[in-house]
């Protein structure tokens, strides 16, 4: 890579360049300024979360880089056209070497590794750059004897570029071993998992199949150690649970500073089974099933218990409750009186209401993208569909002129005036529109370019 970014002479290795030392100077994250200057005034770009991954276009330079130099030295060899030719690649397998061991000597001591230092990390830490830079000092040393048996014409072009191919396969193959199957003193996992624990895991227990016997629309809250368990999404169970690193604001709000201790709320989020490994006393709550669930690659004892006062995934609210600010939303989801048929939470007023007792309601088919629901309303009233709000993306479909509000802080309510109602809710976001057009646009673009550039070789070797 060195000497395709010193010696070539295409300008399309400046390019290359500029992109990974920009994306290792991004990397660095809060340890350099350029970091900051992107974050704050480049649209979208705080919605990164790690800014390690952009290394990922310095790795591809890199490689890219790499193999400019190596078409560049091997033209130097091959050709003999070049008498100081072996005077560049000494200069550069001589600073190579001199910056691993002054790097080497630069980390002999105790760096300090801050809050993640302990004795044994550290230990493991030097051990991992001593072996490194051993491995690359022999590898620097495997490709300079190439380059310079080719020189000598002990070797030709071709076995020259099979030695560095092969270095390369091996050494890539030295660190795909050490993140898939590291060794076991390194205190790291594998990546891999055996086939028997994914079997288990994408197989049905016994809670799983217990489960799957209700056909109704409503959701778990799994409790104690099962509370970051996303495997319930394999069998189609929906949990008000699990882990997923970008979080919706609103929803992380109330999880967070409201919790589950409030019937309320978990009756707003149409939850009917409690899972968990321990015993549940409460009243509120029924033990209904106990059996065995796949958990941490092995088979535990849980129980399920029913929740007596679950709701179902869509109801009209008796009362209205106008609140703007969130923190003022928050604080009546935390009042342990709260019951979300009683009192719906809107942020702006949006028209009379009045509760009938025999207005019904029914959710007559539903799917991740499309929810169709038939209603039948004696009065004008607020329907509260027990999904998230999202303020752009889903409208309904059926009556063009009704809206969707946020009620409760993160749920969905609609304006439903009296009558007969079959009302079609749909997914349609702009952003995948705009994403299919600048997709095919710029597919259509890079096939053009392709086209053009191939033509323009063809007439300038017929030219010739």
């Amino acid at each position: 890579a060195v000497i395709g970014a010193l010696f070539h002479g295409s300008k399309i290795k400046w390019y290359f360049l500029t992109t990974g030392l920009l994306a290792l100077l991004i990397s660095f994250g809060k340890n350099f300024f350029l970091y900051e200057i992107f974050y704050e005034y480049f649209p979208y770009f705080n919605k990164f979360r790690v800014p390690a991954m952009f290394l990922i276009l310095t790795q591809f330079s890199t490689a890219v880089l790499a193999g400019i130099g190596l078409d560049t030295a091997s033209k130097w060899i091959t050709s003999k056209q070049a008498s100081d030719s072996l005077n560049k690649l000494a200069w550069v397998v001589g600073g190579s070497l001199f910056i691993i061991i002054g790097l080497k000597f630069m980390l002999a001591g105790d760096p300090d590794y801050g809050t993640r230092s302990h004795p044994t990390l550290n230990k493991l830490r030097a051990d991992m750059l001593s072996r490194d830079m051993m491995k690359s000092i022999v590898f620097l040393f495997i490709g300079s004897g190439a380059f310079y048996m080719s020189r000598m014409g002990w070797i030709g072009g071709q076995s020259l570029a099979g030695i560095i191919i092969t270095a390369s396969v091996i050494d890539m193959g030295i660190v795909d071993r050490q993140i898939i199957e590291p060794d076991k003193k390194s205190y790291r996992q594998s990546t891999m998992t055996k086939k028997s624990v994914k079997s288990a895991y994408l197989s049905e227990d016994e809670v799983i199949r217990y489960l799957k016997q209700d056909t109704s629309n409503y959701r778990i809250l799994p409790l104690g150690n099962l509370g970051n368990e996303n495997r319930w999404s394999a069998f189609q169970i929906e949990s008000v649970m699990g882990y997923h690193p970008a979080k919706i604001y609103r929803y992380n709000k109330v999880k967070d500073e409201v919790g589950w201790n409030s019937l309320g709320v978990l009756q707003m989020l149409n939850v009917k089974y409690i899972v968990t490994l321990e015993e549940l006393p409460h009243p509120a709550f029924e033990k209904v099933f106990s059996g065995k669930l796949f958990h941490q690659g092995k088979f535990q004892k849980a129980n399920v218990y029913q929740f007596k006062y679950a709701l179902p995934r869509v109801f009209f609210a008796q009362n209205v409750e106008i609140l703007m600010e969130l923190n003022d939303q928050l604080d009546v989801l935390r009042k342990q009186g709260f019951n979300p048929l009683n009192t719906a939470v809107l942020e702006q007023h949006i028209g009379e209401m009045a509760y009938h007792p025999n207005a019904d309601v029914e959710m007559m088919y539903w799917s991740p993208d499309k929810i169709e629901i038939q209603a039948e309303v004696p009065r004008d009233q607020l329907l509260v569909l027990s999904e998230i709000y999202y303020p752009e993306g889903w409208k309904i479909t059926s009556h063009s002129n009704w809206e969707i509000h946020p009620v409760n802080t993160i749920l969905r309510g609609v304006y439903i005036p009296s009558g007969n109602h079959r009302m079609i809710m749909e997914f349609i976001p702009y952003d995948i529109f705009y994403g299919s057009i600048l997709t095919w646009s710029s597919t259509i673009i890079i096939i053009f370019l392709i086209l053009s550039g191939m033509f323009n070789r063809r007439r300038n070797n017929a030219d010739q």
